[in-house]
């Protein structure tokens, strides 16, 4: 991988989810915390109504908001689905 393609993996999932209506992140590494994808300014920059189903919130979520066992809304009106019971 290039350097510079390097460089730009950790915003593309930012800008990528400022354009959607949903997102489902199902990062997980076995035996550590899950990977962070979003922080809360990429949560932050999503359209208010935009759902992220986040399928590790079992483990830490990839999202900076996850909370395990449950669905928030953040202060822009993105809905945060922590479930830990969803089949993978």
């Amino acid at each position: 991988m290039s350097l510079q393609l390097f460089e730009l993996v950790p915003t593309t999932p930012s800008r990528e989810a400022a354009e959607a209506d949903i997102v489902i992140t199902t990062a997980a590494v076995p035996g550590r915390r899950a990977p962070l994808l979003l922080d809360a300014d990429a949560l932050a920059g999503m359209r208010p109504g935009a759902v992220v189903v986040d399928m590790a919130a079992a483990t830490g979520g990839n999202t900076a908001l996850t909370v395990a066992g449950t669905t928030t809304t953040t202060g822009t009106g993105v809905i945060i689905v922590g479930a830990t019971d969803l089949a993978s």
